[in-house]
């Protein structure tokens, strides 16, 4: 045997046989190891009290002068370090060395004659096993001292994780995932349904709709996202940010093992719903002041058209008059839809959506908007240095601040023959603000007045919320405070600058968009004549859906009509697979157009469909959670709108045919 390999192990040798202490001890030593011996339970005891003698293993006769090994080790043992020991008894003592296994002996040994050939593998193989169980008790240690330190930073970072399991429908969960859930859980490995259990009944469905999206997938890139309530079984309902990513895949591609990890974001969302609200207040309180002026122009619009169409009944067989007038009431019809578009952009209740907004476009909208409001005797003017002015930014957003400054411009002129100046340019930052405006640039918007002016100390307060210098009864003091708000949020600012008897000008500096300075136009496609399409159609409203028929038919469509949309729903139970196309109202009684797509969807998973809305935005951040092949029609829609978005959804494209064929 190798000397070198035991050099580093000491051993004690607890023995009362002189002779034997000394075979064992030369024995021991010969094969490399350091040993010591004593005769007696009061010498071991000293021994292995003394701190600067450490031993590996101890060598421990049974029968001893002053005791004997069953007494020492269970009175003595644990004070002394419980160091391991392997017990030697004489021929007949089995029992005993069994009792001894009990109470922690690594091993035994029967002092035969021959014992010595046993007693020496004896002592390497429990030294070795000593090892490893400290090195597996060293790993297990540093394994808890990083779960820990994993536990401690989940929480203060305040994530929870899951690793799940997909085949075995279980997960693992950290420490923080029970203290977010309110769950009281096991340790190991715990059932997805039991975590899945406590999401918000009103939630379950759209992540349900999530994850098995998800699973499903086979992109290697993709991730998951959801955010959701859970029910807190003391605190509640609590938002979540829920992320996953695949760590690893089946040889098909599917999702095997998954890593997910929830953020409590309850806080979060509640300032985000205080701020909604207070944006919500501030476009109700701006809408408030604007509505006469939206009805004035609004009835100018209907009288037109009912002016029209009473001249049109009077002389129907003149064809040249029939169609003039049909033309003026399209015209009138639009601009009844532009106003509700406005309306309907300026009060949107959605979250921020960002893009390549063209600030030019967006404050003549505006403009357009005030006009109708104004004084008659109050002239708007615009003054913009460039025809284009693109930014990263919410448009709705951006028209709301617009929209205010512009309105109270107009407050302010009011009782005179007031002059509002609309100007845009390009502008530089005055380094205080902290952005690159050398990489990227800035745009300003400047609204002023010819108004009595903004006394110096009002202006130190004038973007504090709820502050206002309106009478009671006109504003709320959310607009300035609400505008800045946005506008800081898009990183940019919002000053004022005015003089007592001079008016006052408002600036709203936003940066240039970062990566394009060309808004993306709506791409045009090649029409190509159409092949037949079967069409099933569904709107509660019998007027729009008898147009809505009559337009396709034309066009050349084979169409089924409903105006109940259970009814739709018995009957394409049988026949969904002979549609190529379903059009569905969204606001419906009994079942809204959404919720019968996601149906439709379940029994012909192919189908293309449309959603018509009233409200775009608001259906638009639900359009990814409806189904896949499903386009938004904006209501009101001309028969061109009907007919591109059928194209797009069919991925076909259709030749516009005229209706005076």
């Amino acid at each position: 045997m190798n000397n070198t390999q035991h050099r580093e192990y000491r051993i004690l040798l607890i023995e009362d046989d002189f002779g034997l202490q000394h075979f064992i001890m030369r024995r021991m030593r010969a094969d490399g190891y350091q040993v010591m011996a004593v005769s007696s339970g009061a010498e071991a005891i000293k021994e292995l009290s003394d701190t600067q003698q450490e031993y590996d293993l101890v060598l421990l006769d049974y029968k001893l002068p002053d005791t004997n090994a069953e007494e020492l080790v269970t009175e003595h043992w644990a004070s002394l370090g419980s160091p391991p020991f392997i017990m030697l008894t004489g021929f007949g003592d089995e029992r005993v060395a069994v009792q001894l296994m009990k109470l922690g002996a690594e091993d035994y040994i029967i002092k035969e004659a021959d014992f010595i050939d046993y007693l020496r593998p004896a002592v390497e193989r429990t030294l070795r096993h000593i090892s490893q169980r400290d090195q597996l008790d060293e790993a297990q240690r540093q394994l808890k001292e990083s779960e820990e330190r994993l536990n401690l930073a989940l929480h203060t970072a305040g994530i929870a994780v899951w690793d799940i399991n997909l085949p075995e429908q279980h997960a693992y969960v950290c420490e923080r995932w029970r203290e977010i859930s309110g769950q009281s859980l096991p340790r190991g490995p715990i059932s997805l349904g039991l975590l899945h259990a406590v999401i918000h009944s009103e939630d379950r469905d759209y992540f349900q709709r999530r994850w098995s999206n998800f699973i499903r997938q086979t992109d290697s890139k993709r991730h998951f996202e959801a955010a959701f309530r859970i029910v807190h079984a003391e605190s509640g309902d609590r938002w979540i940010e829920n992320q996953g990513i695949v760590v690893l895949r089946e040889p098909d591609g599917r999702p095997r093992r998954i890593i997910c990890t929830f953020n409590d974001v309850t806080a979060k969302m509640r300032v985000r719903e205080m701020e909604d609200q207070l944006r919500r207040a501030q476009r109700m309180d701006t809408l408030g002041s604007l509505a006469g002026g939206i009805a004035h122009d609004f009835n100018n619009v209907l009288a037109a058209i009912i002016g029209y169409n009473e001249l049109t009944q009077r002389d129907p067989e003149n064809v040249e008059f029939v169609l003039s007038n049909a033309d003026h009431i399209s015209r009138a019809s639009q601009r009844a839809r532009e106003i509700i578009r406005q309306v309907l952009l300026f009060s949107r209740l959605t979250n921020p959506e960002i893009t390549k907004v063209d600030l030019v476009e967006v404050v003549n909208e505006s403009v357009d908007f005030i006009r109708a409001v104004v004084a008659e005797h109050t002239l708007i003017e615009t003054y913009y240095e460039l025809d284009k002015a693109v930014i990263d930014a919410d448009s709705g957003q951006i028209s709301q601040v617009i929209t205010n400054l512009l309105n109270n411009a107009a407050h302010a002129v009011k009782d005179v023959r007031g002059v509002i100046q609309v100007r845009i340019r390009e502008t530089v930052s005055d380094q205080r603000n902290g952005y690159d405006e050398d990489r990227y640039g800035f745009f300003c918007v400047e609204v002023q007045d010819n108004g009595s002016g903004i006394p110096l100390n009002i202006q130190e307060r004038i973007f504090e919320p709820f502050f206002s210098t309106k009478r009671k009864g006109e504003g709320t003091g959310l607009g300035l405070a609400t505008s800045q708000g946005i506008i800081g949020s898009h990183g940019g600012r919002m000053t004022v600058t005015s003089e007592v008897g001079h008016g006052a000008c408002f600036s709203v500096i936003l940066p240039k968009a970062r990566h394009s300075t060309v808004v993306k136009e709506k791409k045009k496609t090649t029409p190509v004549t159409p092949s037949a399409l079967r069409i099933l159609l569904v709107d509660d409203e019998i007027a729009l859906t008898e147009v809505t028929t009559q337009l396709l038919i034309l066009h050349g469509f084979e169409v089924d009509a409903y105006h109940d949309p259970v009814q739709a729903l018995e009957y394409c139970k049988s026949t969904c697979e002979e549609y190529d196309l379903a059009i569905c109202d969204y606001n419906m009684p009994h079942l809204n157009g959404d919720k019968l797509i996601s149906i439709l969807h379940e029994m012909h998973p192919q189908l293309p469909c449309v959603l018509v809305t009233g409200n775009m935005d608001q259906q638009q951040a639900k359009l990814t959670d409806i189904a896949p092949f499903t386009k938004l029609l904006r209501k009101p829609y001309s028969h061109e709108e009907l007919m591109e978005v059928i194209s797009e959804a069919t991925l076909t494209d259709f030749v516009s045919q005229e209706f005076a064929e």
